[in-house]
């Protein structure tokens, strides 16, 4: 293990015991998630930092546990025991309690309406939302797909801008590019240059592009390598002229705490 990882881990401790065995199998589950092709034994142990002798009992463990299975050649892939993990999590009607917290988090500490987006298969999402207490705010948007005006959101630019390609494109696709506002992006070309300052800024604005008189602010929630929801701003403009940087930093602040990273 790393010095910085075991510092990690050291902080970890201050909340009770981690467990280095099964903290070192989660982020092999993690890589092997995150790869469409899976990863190989020699992979595992150069990502989690560990000898050959112990990648291959760590994956001989998952694999009788049906967590993992071998793929042709030396890759391995989610198991079975994956799959029902996973159909399990995609039922749950509600978001992970720690989304829902920094969700609350960020609309008490700014006063203003605040959304959780996150994909929900191909789809991007707006699952849970808190109204701002101002007495002018903005109509709430309603939960559920967005997909129809994806190109005037800052929810489906953070999103797509970290999404995978195949599935960037397959979005994309399918995107008519509305114009819904003179400052809204209305075509592919514009709109992947706009995705690519997102993923270089690490946080998306719509200014004025879905409603005028209204911009929003979108951060990142990663899990692992993988950004699966965000948090959202929805604020009056002349509210959010003024006071752009603390709105996008509490927004990328609280994204963050949101967030799950590797302790190792």
């Amino acid at each position: 293990m790393s010095e910085q990882g075991a510092a990690q881990v050291a902080e970890g401790k201050q909340a009770g015991t981690l467990i280095q065995s099964v903290s070192r199998a989660s982020a092999i589950m993690m890589a092997v998630a995150e790869s469409d092709a899976g990863v190989s034994a020699r992979d595992v142990a150069e990502r989690v930092g560990i000898n050959a002798a112990t990648a291959h009992n760590l994956l001989r463990t998952l694999l009788h546990e049906g967590l993992l299975e071998k793929a042709p050649g030396p890759a391995y892939v989610l198991g079975p025991a994956a799959r029902v993990l996973a159909a399990a999590a995609s039922r749950l009607r509600r978001p992970p309690q720690a989304f829902h917290e920094a969700l609350t988090g960020l609309a008490a500490e700014t006063g203003e309406t605040a959304y959780l987006g996150a994909w929900s298969g191909d789809q991007i999402s707006l699952v849970e939302s808190v109204e701002s207490m101002h007495t002018l705010r903005l109509v709430p948007r309603p939960l559920g797909p967005e997909m129809d005006t994806i190109n005037a959101r800052a929810t489906a630019k953070i999103l797509l801008a970290y999404c995978p390609e195949d599935v960037k494109d397959s979005v994309l696709d399918r995107c008519a590019f509305p114009a819904l506002t003179p400052a809204t992006i209305v075509t592919r070309a514009a709109f992947e240059a706009e995705l690519v300052r997102v993923r270089a800024a690490g946080v998306a604005y719509d200014r004025e592009e879905y409603l005028q008189g209204a911009s929003c602010v979108s951060a990142p929630i990663w899990v692992g390598s993988a950004v699966p929801a965000c948090l959202s701003l929805h604020v009056p403009q002349s509210r959010f002229a003024g006071q752009f940087e603390r709105l996008t930093e509490a927004t990328v602040r609280y994204a963050e705490q949101a967030s799950v990273r590797s302790t190792r």
